[in-house]
Parts: structure tokens; C-alpha cells; sequence
């Protein structure tokens, strides 16, 4: 490992080495959090197993960071997986979806379902186990009511099937205290006042399993000192250190300290120096570590590895911000959280700066969010946050920009004193008022306003707010339970990174912090410095609500960063178009971000040398009271605009316009004719992107935004719409040698032929996204009836029952002049229907 692999600080290729395998070590680390997330189990108290040829030697290091102090390598670790087959008991697990409210629990049917898998389970097992005791388990898959995603539960059979059956009550008490204890282990606390759900359960069957003798062995007392040794390098210190080397077998009557190499025929077990490895009866190597990072002083550590473990704790916040996020879209209520990825999550100084966020997230929230933290500080000071604070904002100008979005703030502790905050945001499904749509004129018609508040006091919620909440909202389950997994996952990422500080022994964050903050914003001026200076000006004009509206922008280069102007932009309207200045900061940073330094971490390093100003009174810096209920209209056309000026910077970097603003699909109504129940579908779509230099555009995805398409399935399930077409709109996108992206078509109605009204939000109707380079434009947008009734591009529209609404999105602008296309991409464009000529 030299050259290029070695620290240009260090030139120290053994330090380079270490710094390879910790960063692979920190990654498998980083995933098993994430996967335990997602699966709703707790792994800090459970065994790491390693097997195949080179786990061993990753093995002790890997649980150290996941809190593991238990390590067991098998005997025969390098062919461990067809051992493991050859000698697992012969199980079957059966799976039924039922779903179950356990307000509505019927005993009867319950039981009778179990008998009836575990009898199906036992029938298969015996098979191959005729003679044993089988061994019965069960699981269910439960949720909160309005919840999309479950958590796993174990049953307490005993208890369930007992003779004579249990009584409705007692078992719906059992089955909603197992939940509940399940639920607060992973997100520190439970809801209150919701019903519990159960979609799946889970019977297995098994044939005995042989007792483990590796969980009940223990030290033995004769230590080996080892014939052999070699050097190895210390992760603790970066230093080379003598290392014993033993042959597995000479541990079968001792035990050797680490550092220490345990080497067989078909592996190698590394023993760090805090673990103790040793034989069990039954041949396995087992490893016990003990907690010794307070025992090292930092001085001990070289500074080479020191820099090198910030590189890595760098990566670690990353990884720590994702899996709050995570944790945020398994335990939301709302379709636009948990399936559209319609967030953010990240952590930040004591100064209230950010230091890293998590991959899933939209901009429009993360960017604006950067700045949010600070307003929050100004209200609370650190001095005055107390352990178990929770603080929450929905004010569109200290939050993200609307009210929809509410950003929760919760200070991360250590020795007394706030060392970190974790902040995160989501669009609750409402919040009053006149809905999500442009009919408002001010803010006081759009709904409940939160200013920045303490919300909760030693993690208990301030009752008398969620009644304000609850109150003020047409779904106070959803709204809630959304809010109440902000908290949550917050909580999750003040653990994580608690983790990591005790692993490196960090007493604050304020070193790491300058530390990525100072690389990145260097990173960008160095990205910034191989641009010409110089300033470049652009229009854009866009559809607006009463009249066409001109996004004007010029931008400047020099050696200290980028500044982005819009003086001259259209001026703030009457309706719910307006941008709240920390929206539209957060989507021309964006937009810079993509095309200047897009591999550089976002940050408030990175995004400090990004300056964006907007006249006070335009529609891109509207002051309060201002509307601004859907702001995303505009923000989301600002990449677009800083593209047309970057364009004449670096013409071979940027692509054409695109859809760029959202199509999402609002409607709202009654389920049917014989229950007086309404239903609110919010479904995010999106049309073609601009073609990018090189390649097509993406059809049908949300660029700048970043949340996903939602399933129709999906949709179906939460409303009683019938999407009876969604499919790509044929030569929707710009002709050039680069085609845009494709629009799509989208046809809905009510299943029972009853109306419903349909809230349209949308740009590129009048103004479609232009092409460059010569490249022609994308199709604009289109609503009608299926009579052929036009339908307005914003606004309410009343679909008459018994009628289908046809949204046909538009395209992305093309780049390059058309007669550069490659034939073999018109004949593909052809074949596949997304050209029909």
C-alpha cells in the first residue's frame, strides 16, 4: 500500500493499512446498526459469530464498535456455512398475513390459527425428526394503528394457547404489554391513546438444538504466553506491537491475552489487546473483551492514527445521521415519511452547526434545517437546555419554509453540558387550515403555527401542546405519531453517537467539528478556484397562479466562494407561492452543491461558501405574513435557475430544465356512500429531468427533491382512489442528442364512482422546461377530465363521481442538437414506446 493509498500527511503505509481496515470494519459496523433498525431488534446484548475465511480477523474490532462484548469464531469458521447446514435442526416457519386490531381480538380464531400452523410446522419437522421433542416458538408482526411499518414481537405461547382459552381481555393485555415493552426497548417510549395492529404472525417449528457449551464456558485460569511472535499494528495507538502467535489448538488447556493471532488452517482470529481468547468443550474460540478506552489516555494514541480515526468518526456521524433517519421512516405514520423519504435528519455542534446528514432526506429540508438550529439556540441557549429536552418548531421562517414541516431538536449531554443537538423534519400529512394548496393569501389562513418551543421536559410531552396539536389537525393520529418519531429518532442518534465518543474518547465533538467543517469548506474553494471568476446572469420565467412570474439570477465567482443573487425576481404574491428566504438559500446551495464539488460532504463547512440573497418583498424572500403553503413550487425551480447561469461557466457540466417542482397528487373526500368517513391522499410524483451531459434524463423522478415516487399500491390501500393508468408519457421528453426524461400518465377515480376533490399544485404547464445546447424543449403539463374538461394547474377542482382524472406530467428539456443522437438511441426510443415516431 503506497503512492496514492498513503496519507500525504502521514506517508506512513502501515498507517494507511490500519486506516483501510478500520474504515471497512467502521462500514460492516455501520451496516449492522442500520439492518438492526430496520428489522426492530436490539443486538448490543447478543453474541457475534464469525465464520468464513476472513471474519476472524475483523470479528473482535466490528463488536467493539456495535457494544458487543461477546465474540464466538466456530471450529471450522472457514467452512462455517456448509457446517452450520449440515448441523441445523430441521425447522420450518410458517407465515400467515391476518390482520388483526386487538380492540377486535377474536380468541377463538387466534388460536385455532396458531394450532392450525404449528400443526402444519410439526407435520413437515417430523419428517425429518420423528423421534425428538420439537421446540415451538411465535412472533407477530405489530404496529401502532396508522403506522407503516411493524416491529417484531415474540408470543408467549403458554399463555395463548393454555386450557381452558384465556379470556379476550386478558389476552389482548398480553399481546399489547409485549408490544409496548418491545416498542419502548427500541424508541425509548410508547404512545399513548393509540390501538395496536398485527399484519403477520409467525409459527416455527424446530427439532432441538445441540447446547451451546461456548455461552456457559468460562476463562480458564492457565494463561499462554505464546513460543512465537510477530508485529502487529495496534488500533488504539496506530504503533506496531509484538504480537503473540499461537496455533488454535495450543488454547484448548489456556487462554492468551490479545494482541494476539490465533492461526488455523482455514483462518486467522485476530485478539485485540482488550480481549482474552480461549477454547470452549465443544472446540469453538471464544473472545471476551473488557472495556478499556478509559483506561487509555488519549496521549497514547500516535498522531497519525489520530487523524486518521477523525477521517473515521467523520464517516461514523454519517453513519449515525443515516440511522436516524432510518429509525424516523420505520416508526412514522405518514405516507410521506415512511414512502416517500420526505425528510431530513443530521447532528450538529454546540454552536448549532452542522456537521453531517443523512443520505435520505430532501434538500429543501436539510439545507433550510442547516440553518434552523441556530434559530433554536437563539430562543434556548445551551446554557439553559436540560437533559431529556425536546424542542420543536413548524415557523416556515426559523424551520423549513411551511408549516407542513415540523423540525424537532433535541441537545445531546455528556458531563453536564450540551456537547451536540440532533435535528430532524418531516411533512406531517396536516396542519389546519386551508390545506395544501396555493388558495391561501396569508400565513394565518394555512394552519397552526408552532414557534420554537420546548416541547418536552426530561422526555415527558407537554400535554397541553399535543392537545393544541391534536385540536388544530383533521388527523391527529398521523400528525402525532409522526411527531412523537421525530423524538425518536433523534433519541437514537444522541445513543449512537454517546457510542462513539465513549469508543474514541471524546469528552465533545468541538476538535471534530472545526475539523470537518474547516476540510470542507477548503474543499470547496478549492473546487470553487478551477472556475474562471466572473459574473453571469440568467431569466427564467415560470407559470405563476394570476400572471407569468420571471425568476431572475446572476451569479458571481471569485476566490472566496460563490454568490448567487435574485434582484429583479418577480414580486411576492397573493396566494401560497411564496419562498420563506431559508427555503430558497436551501435549494440554490443545492443546485450549486450538484454541479461544484458534488462529492464533497454537505455541511456547514461546505455551504458556508455559498451565498444567497433575494430582495426582502420578492416572492423568493417573502416576509412574514406572507403565504407560503407551497412554497416548493418556485424553490424548487431555483437549481434550474442557478443552472442557467453555471451553463455559460461550464457548459459541458450542467443539464437541460426538467419538471423540477413536484407533481404531487392531492386529493381528499368521502370513502363511499355508506360511511360518513373522510379520507386525505398525498401522493409525490414527478415528471421527466433535463438530460444531462452524456446521457438521457431520468424519466419520472423528482429532481431537485429527492423523495420518492409513491407505490399505488400504497395509495389504494390509504384511499378509495383506483389508479387505473400510471404509465411513461410517450415523447413527453426534449428532443437532443441527449433526450430529456420522460413525463407519465396518470389516470384516477373513485372506486364507488364518487367524487372527490383533487388540489393541483403545479409549474410547466404554460412554461415548459427548456432544452440547451440546441437540445428542444420537454412536452408541458396537462389536466382533463376524461370527457376532455380541462382541469386548472393550481387550485381546487371538484371530479364529479363517476369520472376519471387524467394528469399527464411533463417532460425534461433535451440536450444538444437533435441531429447528434446516436441511431441506436432513436431505435431503442422507438422499440420501447418512449418516442412514437
Amino acid at each position: 500500500i503506497t503512492g496514492a493509498m498513503v496519507s500525504a500527511e502521514t506517508q506512513d503505509s502501515t498507517l494507511a493499512a490500519l486506516g483501510i481496515v478500520e474504515t471497512v470494519d467502521e462500514n460492516m459496523a455501520s451496516a449492522g446498526r442500520v439492518h438492526a433498525i430496520e428489522q426492530g431488534c436490539d443486538i448490543t446484548d447478543g453474541t457475534l459469530i464469525a465464520f468464513g475465511g476472513a471474519a476472524p480477523l475483523h470479528a473482535a474490532r466490528v463488536a467493539e464498535k456495535l457494544g458487543i462484548s461477546d465474540v464466538i469464531v466456530p471450529n471450522g469458521a472457514g467452512v462455517g456455512s456448509a457446517i452450520g447446514f449440515l448441523h441445523a435442526p430441521a425447522s420450518h416457519e410458517n407465515v400467515r398475513t391476518r390482520y388483526l386490531h386487538l380492540d377486535a381480538l377474536n380468541v377463538d380464531e387466534l388460536v385455532t390459527m396458531l394450532e392450525e400452523m404449528l400443526e402444519e410446522s410439526q407435520e413437515i419437522v417430523r419428517r425429518a425428526a420423528p423421534d425428538e421433542d420439537l421446540r415451538q416458538t411465535a412472533k407477530a408482526f405489530m404496529r401502532y394503528a396508522g403506522q407503516g411499518h411493524e416491529i417484531t414481537v415474540d408470543l408467549d405461547l403458554d399463555e395463548i394457547l393454555c386450557d381452558p382459552r384465556p379470556d379476550a381481555a386478558h389476552l389482548q393485555k398480553i399481546l399489547e404489554e409485549a408490544f409496548v415493552e418491545e416498542y419502548r426497548r427500541l424508541y425509548g417510549r410508547e404512545i399513548t391513546g393509540l390501538g395496536v395492529e398485527t399484519l403477520s404472525w409467525v409459527a416455527t417449528v424446530s427439532s432441538p438444538t445441540a447446547e451451546s457449551t461456548f455461552e456457559a464456558s468460562e476463562i480458564p485460569e492457565h494463561r499462554i504466553e505464546g513460543h512465537l511472535t510477530t508485529l502487529a499494528a495496534d488500533n488504539s495507538t496506530g504503533e506496531m506491537t509484538t504480537t503473540t502467535v499461537v496455533e488454535r489448538t495450543e488454547l484448548a488447556n489456556g487462554y492468551v491475552v490479545g494482541p494476539a493471532l490465533v492461526t488455523e488452517s482455514q483462518t486467522t482470529t485476530f485478539v485485540p489487546a482488550s480481549y482474552s481468547a480461549w477454547l470452549t468443550a465443544s472446540g469453538h474460540l471464544r473472545m471476551q473483551g473488557q472495556d478499556t478506552n478509559a483506561d487509555r489516555s488519549p496521549d497514547e494514541t500516535s498522531a497519525g492514527l489520530r487523524s486518521l480515526h477523525r477521517d473515521i468518526m467523520w464517516n461514523r456521524l454519517i453513519a449515525v445521521v443515516q440511522e436516524q433517519a432510518t429509525t424516523l421512516v420505520r416508526s412514522a405514520f405518514s405516507t410521506s415519511t415512511r414512502e416517500a423519504g420526505d425528510l431530513s435528519a443530521g447532528v450538529f455542534d454546540s454552536q448549532g452547526r452542522m456537521l453531517a446528514q443523512s443520505v435520505t432526506g430532501t434538500p429543501g429540508h436539510v439545507n433550510s434545517m442547516a440553518a434552523s438550529v441556530s434559530h433554536f439556540i437563539d430562543e434556548f441557549p445551551v446554557q439553559t437546555m436540560r437533559p431529556g429536552d425536546i424542542y420543536l418548531t413548524n415557523d416556515p421562517w426559523k424551520g423549513t419554509g411551511h408549516l407542513f414541516d415540523v423540525v424537532v431538536v433535541t441537545p445531546v449531554f455528556r458531563d453536564n453540558r450540551v456537547i451536540a443537538l440532533f435535528a430532524c423534519t418531516s411533512h406531517v400529512v396536516d396542519i389546519g387550515g386551508v390545506g395544501f394548496s396555493s388558495a391561501s393569501s396569508e400565513i394565518f389562513h394555512e394552519g397552526l403555527q408552532l414557534p420554537i418551543m420546548r416541547f418536552a421536559t426530561n422526555e415527558v410531552f407537554d400535554p397541553n401542546v399535543v392537545k393544541i396539536i391534536e385540536g388544530n389537525v383533521r388527523d391527529g393520529v398521523q400528525v402525532m405519531g409522526d411527531i412523537y418519531s421525530l423524538a425518536a429518532c433523534n433519541r437514537v442518534g444522541a445513543l449512537r453517537l454517546t457510542e462513539m465518543m465513549d469508543e474514541y474518547q471524546l469528552t465533545d465533538l468541538d476538535d471534530l467539528g472545526q475539523y470537518i467543517i474547516e476540510t470542507s469548506r477548503l474543499a470547496m474553494l478549492k473546487e470553487i478556484g478551477n472556475l474562471p471568476e466572473g459574473t453571469w446572469s440568467a431569466s427564467m420565467r415560470v407559470d405563476g397562479v394570476d400572471q407569468p412570474l420571471d425568476i431572475v439570477t446572476e451569479l458571481e465567482i471569485t476566490a472566496e466562494g460563490i454568490k448567487v443573487r435574485f434582484d429583479g425576481t418577480s414580486p411576492v404574491q397573493p396566494h401560497g407561492i411564496n419562498v420563506p428566504m431559508s427555503y430558497t438559500d436551501a435549494y440554490t446551495s443545492f443546485g450549486v452543491r450538484c454541479i461544484v464539488g458534488p462529492n464533497i460532504p454537505n455541511n456547514a463547512g461546505s455551504l458556508e461558501v455559498i451565498a444567497v440573497s433575494a430582495p426582502s418583498g420578492c416572492i423568493l424572500n417573502a416576509p412574514r405574513p406572507a403565504a407560503v403553503n407551497i412554497r416548493h413550487v418556485m424553490g424548487q425551480m431555483l437549481p434550474d435557475a442557478v443552472y442557467g447561469c453555471l451553463a455559460q461557466v461550464i457548459p459541458d457540466k450542467v443539464p437541460a430544465e426538467g419538471t423540477s417542482s413536484l407533481w404531487n397528487l392531492l386529493a381528499s373526500g368521502k370513502w363511499d356512500d355508506h360511511r360518513n368517513t373522510s379520507f386525505m391522499m398525498m401522493s409525490f410524483n414527478s415528471g421527466g429531468a433535463g438530460a444531462r451531459p452524456g446521457q438521457d434524463g431520468l424519466s419520472a423522478t423528482a429532481f431537485p427533491s429527492g423523495v420518492r415516487n409513491m407505490p399505488v399500491e400504497i395509495n389504494e390501500v390509504v384511499s378509495p382512489l383506483i389508479f387505473w393508468r400510471k404509465e411513461f408519457r410517450p415523447d413527453s421528453g426534449g428532443d437532443g442528442e441527449f433526450r430529456g426524461g420522460l413525463g407519465q400518465i396518470v389516470e384516477l377515480g373513485h372506486r364507488s364512482d364518487g367524487e372527490f376533490l383533487f388540489s393541483a399544485t403545479y409549474e410547466r404547464v404554460q412554461h415548459p422546461a427548456r432544452g440547451r445546447h440546441g437540445g428542444s424543449d420537454g412536452l408541458p403539463g396537462r389536466l382533463s377530465l376524461d370527457d376532455g374538461t380541462p382541469v386548472p394547474a393550481k387550485g381546487n377542482t371538484l371530479v364529479p363521481g363517476g369520472k376519471h382524472l387524467i394528469v399527464e406530467f411533463p417532460g425534461g428539456g433535451g440536450l444538444g442538437e437533435p441531429e447528434r443522437r446516436m441511431k441506436e438511441a432513436r431505435l431503442r426510443d422507438r422499440r420501447l414506446g418512449y418516442v412514437t415516431s
